[in-house]
This record gives C-alpha cells, structure tokens and sequence, in this order.
C-alpha cells in the first residue's frame, strides 16, 4: 500500500472517530454508525446531540462509497475488506 493512501486511510479514521465534527463537538461518527455492527445503528431512533431523540435511525455505511462524507472512503473500504 503506498503512503498517500496509508494516510488516507489513517485521516479517514481519526475523522470517524473524533468529536469535532459534531456540532458540540461531543459525539463522533462512530456513536452512530457503530464499527462492531458493519457501521449501523442498532437501534430504531438514533440519540444524536444532548440525548435528543433523532425520528430515524443512522443509516449504515457500507456500499455508501461517496454519497455521503466519504471518511476518506470508510478507511479507503476498510483497508480493502478488512486487509
């Protein structure tokens, strides 16, 4: 794998998991589409900011490549399917 896309793959990951793409800069992406559930929601009405109920769920990430923000194409597609 060559450098550049290592670091992609490593700024895709830290963004997912950091806060301050929240609005209050308290919850990161991975509060909602949770890694040990194929980046899903497992519940049916997701908590967002302040423990707010959200009228649906998160959706889940896989196959979303860039329609919705990329997380540097979810760790440039989970480091080739889990490589």
């Amino acid at each position: 794998m060559n450098d550049e896309v290592k670091t992609k793959e490593q700024l895709g990951e830290k963004l997912f998991f950091a806060p301050i793409l929240s609005a209050d800069n308290t919850i990161s992406c991975a509060y909602s589409h949770k890694p040990q559930f194929t980046f899903s929601e497992t519940a049916t009405f997701s908590v967002g900011i302040n423990g707010n109920l959200i009228t649906c769920n998160s959706p889940g990430l896989i196959h979303q490549d860039w329609r919705i923000f990329p997380v540097v194409r979810l760790y440039s597609n989970l480091h080739v399917l889990y490589g």
